[in-house]
């Protein structure tokens, strides 16, 4: 089984291709965010010294594990970036993004709601809250934050079904007081 660490470089065939990765966080233990590495300097590109190679920093992109071949080995061991370099590709990352979104989101209201929604989930995941104290297969007030689309919205209960082993994600089921008159396995009405 291929262990996938942060810092590392690993082989990957997305969509019929293969290319080489730099991992730079994971969003589940399948799903990671890489920016690809290439020996030829490209736009928006920055060198890295320890690997002799060069980052994409445009093309930052999701990557999902079972497309993962293999960690990219150098005399015996991991290809791995220095610390510094990783911080570097940390703001660089940030940098292109914001660059991208100035670009690209409109200044019609649409863009104002979405910017505005990307400044509300960063406010949202930095509050502390005290997950150690939550209880599995409790009743909460949960802030579904704001949606995009037919995402839910709004402050509404729901029961704490499962978390991650670190207890920081939850997956929830979401309650209403509204009947709903349909054949859905997953309505569940409940009589008090």
């Amino acid at each position: 089984m291929l262990t996938i660490n942060h810092k590392q470089i690993y082989e990957t065939n997305e969509n019929g291709k293969n290319e080489w990765v730099l991992i730079i966080y994971d969003i589940s233990a399948n799903h990671y965010v890489g920016v690809p590495i290439n020996s030829k300097d490209t736009d928006n590109s920055i060198y890295l010294k320890s690997i002799n190679k060069y980052a994409d920093l445009k093309s930052i992109k999701d990557c999902k594990k079972n497309n993962m071949s293999r960690c990219i080995y150098q005399k015996g061991k991991p290809l791995k970036i220095l610390d510094k370099e990783y911080n570097e590709i940390l703001i660089q990352c940030k940098n292109t993004l914001i660059n991208y979104l100035n670009s690209n989101v409109n200044s019609n209201i649409d863009g104002v709601t979405y910017l505005k929604w990307c400044r509300d989930k960063f406010i949202i995941n930095n509050q502390q809250i005290q997950s150690m104290s939550l209880k599995q297969n409790g009743i909460y007030w949960i802030n579904m934050g704001y949606n995009i689309g037919s995402e839910l919205r709004k402050l509404r209960p729901a029961i704490l079904w499962r978390s991650t082993k670190d207890k920081k994600t939850w997956t929830i089921i979401p309650l209403t007081t509204k009947k709903r008159n349909d054949n859905y396995y997953f309505h569940y009405d409940v009589q008090i």
